[in-house]
C-alpha cells in the first residue's frame, strides 16, 4: 500500500483530491485508477494528512479502519491522532494499545533468547537500529550519525537495518549496514537475531508511512527501545523502553506510555554535527553563519522549513498575526510538499483571507541539503509549528545561527523544541 502511494506523482495526487472533492466516490476513483478501494481511501487520507488537513484525514482513516481492518490502515489512524489539532495523548495511548491487542499476537511468536545470555561487563554491546530514512540528510546529519559515532567511540558495535534508500554515509557511520528492504518480517527478525543484537532501537515509529513493527513483535533482541521519531507510546508489549527527557515527558505523563520511560539528563534529541564528521557531512562543507538578514534588508524575515502536515490552522493563524503585528516583515516557508499545487494554494488562500499581501509570503520546495542550509541565511527568526512541533528542522535552524520561537505543548509532540532549547 505504501509503495503504491509513493509511486503517485504530486500532479496525480492533486487531481485525485480535486475529483474526490468534486463528488467522485472512492469506488469510482478506484475503478478509474485501477487500485482497490482500500488503497484509494488510504491514499486520500495520506494526501489530506500531508496537506495539514488532519481532521479530514482522520475521518477517512476512521472509515478505513471500520471497512478495511488491518495493521497498516489502523496505523494511519494513529498517525492522524499524533498530528491532530486536539489534545489526543490519552486517545493515542488507548488506540495504540488497541492496535497491539488486535495484531501483536497474530504477527508471530518470539525467538529463543538463550544465545543472548552473556551479560559480562566486558562484553562488546551490539546495538541495532531500524530505520528507513537515514539517506535523508535532514535527519541523519544531526541526530543518527553523531549518535552512532559516539556509541562506536564508546566501544559499542553499531548495526543499521536500513529499509530505505541505500546511502554510502550509512556504511561509513556504522560497523554493519544491512539493506533489508527485500526481507520479510520473519527474515528481518531472523537476521537481527542471528546478528546477536543486544539492544534494538526503532527509529521510525508510527508517524512515518513505513515501520517494521512486525519484525520487532517477534522479539529478535532481548531489549527493544523506541527512540527519536515517535513522540508517544508504541503501545507494544515487545518494546521495553522509550528514550526521552523530563522536558518532553515529565513524570506525571508516564501513564500515557506502555514502555518504561527512560529520561536522559541532557536532552533526548540534542545531538549536533560537530567538526570532524565523516562521509557526506564533512565539516568543510558547512555553510558559514552570516549576519542577520534584517541588517541588510531592513525588515524581519520569519521562516519555517517544517513538514507541511504540521501547518495547522493554529500555526498559520499565529504566523499571520505575527506578520500583521510586525510591520514590513516577511515569511519564508520551505518544504518538499510545496511541489504540490494544492499545498501552495492552501497557504496562499489562508494568508490572503488574513489580508497579508502575497509578496510578504514566499513558498519554496525543498532543495539539496546544503542549499537548504544556505537558505537559513535569509531567515532572522524561525517560527515553530503547533501542536506538532519541529524536530530536526529546529536543530538545523540553531546550527545556522537562527533563533527558534516555540510554544510548549501539552504532550511530547508539542515539546520537542522545548527539549532541544532547554538542553
Amino acid at each position: 500500500m505504501d509503495s503504491i502511494y509513493e509511486q503517485i506523482t504530486h500532479e496525480s495526487i492533486d487531481l485525485v483530491l480535486d475529483h474526490f472533492e468534486a463528488g467522485y466516490s472512492v469506488a469510482r476513483l478506484a475503478g478509474e485508477l485501477g487500485y482497490a478501494p482500500d488503497v484509494v481511501q488510504h491514499m486520500l487520507a495520506c494526501a489530506y494528512f500531508d496537506e495539514g488537513r488532519i481532521d479530514k484525514a482522520e475521518g477517512l482513516a476512521r472509515e478505513a479502519v471500520d471497512k478495511y481492518a488491518g495493521p497498516e490502515t489502523h496505523n494511519l489512524l494513529l498517525r492522524c491522532l499524533l498530528a491532530s489539532p486536539r489534545d489526543t495523548k490519552q486517545e493515542f495511548h488507548d488506540e495504540s494499545v488497541r492496535w497491539a491487542a488486535l495484531y501483536e499476537d497474530k504477527m508471530g511468536s518470539g525467538f529463543d533468547q538463550a544465545k543472548h545470555g552473556n551479560r559480562e561487563p566486558e562484553k562488546i554491546l551490539r546495538l541495532g537500529f531500524l530505520c528507513d530514512y537515514l539517506g535523508d540528510t535532514l535527519f541523519g546529519a544531526f541526530l543518527a550519525f553523531p549518535l552512532f559515532d559516539r556509541l562506536r567511540k564508546g566501544g559499542a558495535k553499531v548495526y543499521l537495518y536500513n529499509f530505505g534508500a541505500p546511502n554510502s554515509t550509512c556504511d561509513d557511520a556504522t560497523d554493519i549496514c544491512r539493506d533489508v528492504r527485500a526481507l520479510s518480517s520473519d527474515a528481518l527478525g531472523q537476521q537481527i537475531h542471528d546478528d546477536e543484537i543486544d539492544i534494538l532501537f526503532d527509529l521510525n515509529g508510527r508517524l512515518r508511512v513505513n515501520n517494521r513493527y512486525a519484525a520487532m513483535i517477534k522479539r529478535p533482541a532481548p531489549i527493544q527501545v523506541s527512540y527519536m521519531n515517535l513522540a508517544g507510546t508504541s503501545g507494544l508489549g515487545c518494546i521495553d523502553y522509550v528514550v526521552t527527557d523530563e522536558n518532553a515527558v515529565p513524570p506525571e505523563d508516564d501513564r500515557y506510555y506502555t514502555e518504561q520511560v527512560c529520561r536522559l539528563p541532557c536532552g533526548a534529541n540534542g545531538a549536533f554535527l560537530l567538526p570532524g564528521a565523516q562521509g557526506a557531512y564533512k565539516s568543510e562543507q558547512h555553510v558559514p553563519v552570516g549576519p542577520s538578514p534584517v541588517k541588510k534588508k531592513g525588515f524581519v524575515t520569519f521562516g519555517s522549513f517544517n513538514a507541511t502536515f504540521k501547518l495547522s490552522d493554529e500555526s498559520l493563524g499565529a504566523w499571520a498575526e505575527i506578520l500583521q503585528r510586525v510591520p514590513d516583515s516577511r515569511l519564508l516557508l520551505k518544504s518538499h510538499f510545496f511541489a504540490r499545487r494544492r499545498m501552495r494554494e492552501r497557504v496562499e488562500v489562508y494568508f490572503a483571507k488574513q489580508k497579508i499581501a502575497p509578496e510578504r509570503v514566499t513558498i519554496e520546495e525543498q532543495s539539496p541539503f546544503f542549499d537548504m542550509w544556505r537558505r537559513y541565511g535569509d531567515v532572522d527568526i524561525a517560527l515553530d509549528t503547533m501542536p506538532y512541533t519541529g524536530g530536526s528542522t529546529t536543530l538545523h535552524a540553531l546550527w545556522q545561527g537562527v533563533p527558534v520561537i516555540t510554544r510548549r505543548g501539552s504532550d511530547w509532540r508539542g515539546r520537542m523544541p522545548t527539549s532541544m532549547l532547554m538542553s
